[in-house]
Parts: structure tokens; sequence; C-alpha cells
């Protein structure tokens, strides 16, 4: 992937993006009724943009465009150079995703040995 890719691909999930914990997994995730940024991002990520079935008031239809675990992580991992805004919150994602790794891998061993 290209640098301005990068830099263009975290400027936008800085602004349009949603980062969060979802259950025990990361998740990035974009909504927008402009399909073309996150057909990029498709692109080089994988991943499919779906046509939400239901528009808002102006008519319009919303595209979005989600990842959840490990694939969350590695899109974080790619732009956190670039992101500004959310970059405190894909470190926290990042670092609480390591943290359960961590955890799940203690928790299987302790198991193991028992």
């Amino acid at each position: 992937m290209k640098e301005t890719e990068k830099a263009y691909i975290a400027g936008y999930l800085d602004g349009e993006g949603c980062f969060r914990w979802h259950g025990y997994s990361p998740e990035v995730g974009v909504k927008s009724c402009n399909p073309h940024p996150m057909k990029l991002i498709s692109s080089i990520f994988g991943g499919t943009v779906i046509k939400q079935r239901s528009k808002i008031k102006s008519g319009k239809s919303v595209y979005y465009l989600r990842y959840y675990g490990q694939k969350a992580i590695d899109v974080l991992n790619s732009i956190l150079d670039y992101l500004i805004e959310k970059k405190d919150q894909a470190e926290t994602i990042i670092q609480l995703y390591e943290l359960n790794l961590k955890l799940r891998q203690a928790k299987r061993k302790d198991h193991n040995e028992h």
C-alpha cells in the first residue's frame, strides 16, 4: 500500500470512521452515503461494502464497511502513523487486543496444566 493511500484512509477514518470494542473483538467501521472511499479501503484490506436497506431522509442510500478482530487490528496498524483525532482510540484498541490475546493464551496454558 502506498503511503498516500495510508494517509488518505487514515484521514477518512479519522473523520467518518468508528473504532470500538465490540463484545470480545475490536471493530473498525465506517458508514457513508458515498461508497467510493469505502470501495478503495475494501480494495486494499478486503471486505465488502454493503448497501443498507433503509435510506436516510434525503432518499440517499447508506453504505457501510466493517472489520472485526485481527483484520481490524491490521487496518489500525497500517494507518496508525497517519491518524490524528482517533490515534489514542486506535492505540488503546490495539493494546486491548494484545492484552486479550495474552489473557486467552494464559488461560489455555493454565487449563492445559491442570
